[in-house]
C-alpha cells in the first residue's frame, strides 16, 4: 500500500493538471483520458479568462476524474484559520498564505 498526499487548490485547482493530465509530470499511475487533457489545454486559453467558464472546465474535469477513479481519494483537509486583527494585505485567493510577502502588521 502506498499513501501519497497530494494538495491543490479547492476552488481553482490549476495545479491539479501535473497530477491528471496524460503529460503531468506528477502523473504516478499513468491516469490518460483524452477529454481531461481537452480540458486543461482549454483552461490554459483565452476562453478560460471567463471566471464562469473556467469554473465550469473545472467542474466537468472533477467530475471526469471523480468518474474515473485513477486513485482513492480518501480526505479533502479543511482548516478554520485564525489571523491578529491588525494583520492586512492578506488574501485568502490560492490558499492561506500564498502571498504572505504582501502581509504587514496595521499601526494600531
Amino acid at each position: 500500500m502506498i499513501v501519497i498526499g497530494l494538495s491543490t487548490h479547492p476552488i481553482a485547482p490549476s495545479g491539479s493538471r501535473v497530477f491528471f493530465a496524460g503529460d503531468g509530470g506528477l502523473n504516478f499511475w499513468g491516469y490518460t483520458n483524452p477529454r481531461v487533457d481537452e480540458l486543461f489545454r482549454k483552461i490554459a486559453s483565452k476562453e478560460a479568462l471567463d471566471k464562469e467558464a473556467r469554473k465550469k472546465m473545472y467542474a466537468e474535469i472533477s467530475q471526469v476524474i471523480a468518474d474515473d477513479q485513477p486513485a482513492d481519494f480518501l480526505s479533502f483537509p479543511r482548516a478554520n484559520i485564525g489571523i491578529q486583527a491588525n494583520v492586512q494585505g492578506i488574501d485568502p485567493g490560492m490558499r492561506m498564505g500564498w502571498n504572505y510577502h504582501e502581509w504587514y502588521f496595521a499601526a494600531p
